[in-house]
């Protein structure tokens, strides 16, 4: 199941990795540096100019967000990302997808099987 929670837990001082979104997507690493309601603090090697779609990946789940603030800092950057869509719960989805895949593979017919009773 897809959980949709207001606002993930994060903890400074964590890496995550995050994605740049677009037209030719760019990953690098960042560290939360704060946390605040809806908000992210991020320090990175790279500006994450603002507008910008953004993908953040922190334990079992993907945080769709979007950039609203970017400075230069020594030694990189620090940008302030609004987040939008929280998607929860992925090795669970993975595990029911998996089983799906499984059941609709080619082999004999069984009545119970997930595909045999879509085709009915």
């Amino acid at each position: 199941m897809i959980h949709q929670r207001r606002a993930p837990r994060f903890a400074t001082g964590q890496a995550v990795p995050v994605t740049v979104l677009g037209n030719a997507e760019v990953r690098t690493a960042a560290t939360v540096r704060n946390v605040s309601g809806r908000r992210l603090g991020l320090e990175a090697p790279i500006p994450i100019p603002a507008g910008a779609a953004i993908k953040v990946e922190v334990e079992d789940a993907i945080v769709l967000a979007e950039s609203v603030f970017c400075r230069k800092e020594a030694g990189g950057y620090f940008a302030v990302i609004a987040m939008d869509q929280v998607l929860s719960g992925l090795a669970e989805l993975g595990r029911i997808l998996e089983v799906f895949q499984d059941d609709c593979q080619p082999r004999e017919p069984s009545p119970t099987s997930v595909c045999a009773a879509r085709a009915a």
